[in-house]
């Protein structure tokens, strides 16, 4: 009689499999060694039910590897109903940024003369005691020459006057 790959599977493991009160569980224990542990064998009404709180319980929306990788559970298809799973989740969707784009390469940023190019630079905040928080960097490109100093906030008014009056 033909079964489906689930229950061949689930027979393959039947010497790791141990039902307690009722409960099937899957007995693991790493290739390395150490402690085992069981993995509750999830009946097919359940599994939806336990992907949503395993991927958005506590955690809020991990992602696919994390789900995966915090597997408290067992069942046939776990890893691509996961991966399934948090790929249809609504509310990670819309941050999801595909593919990273490729850097373009650096452009050539010759200067020919002292102050044709001069690079700005703001940190903070920073602990003060007298309200200048931040500090805004001034560098010649060509001369490489820097000047610091500090202001009271970062508005394009301030950084233009270059004063710490703000």
């Amino acid at each position: 009689m033909p079964c489906s790959a689930e229950v061949k599977a689930y027979v393959s493991q039947q010497k790791s499999l141990t039902v307690d009160d009722g409960v099937v569980y899957r007995k693991f224990e790493r290739p390395a060694g150490g402690v085992p542990f069981y993995h509750l064998l999830v009946p097919i009404s359940m599994r939806a039910e336990l992907l949503e709180l395993m991927h958005a319980g506590a955690a809020c929306h991990l992602g696919v590897r994390k789900t995966i990788y915090q597997r408290r559970a067992y069942w046939f298809s776990w890893r691509s109903d996961s991966d399934r799973f948090c790929r249809r989740c609504g509310p990670c969707n819309p941050y999801a940024k595909g593919r990273v784009s490729e850097q373009g390469l650096l452009q050539d940023m010759r200067v020919g003369a002292p102050m044709d190019r001069v690079e700005l630079d703001l940190t903070g905040p920073h602990v003060s005691v007298n309200g200048l928080t931040y500090i805004c960097t001034a560098m010649c490109s060509f001369t490489k020459f820097v000047v610091a100093w500090p202001i009271r906030d970062k508005k394009a008014t301030t950084v233009a006057r270059g004063s710490w009056s703000g």
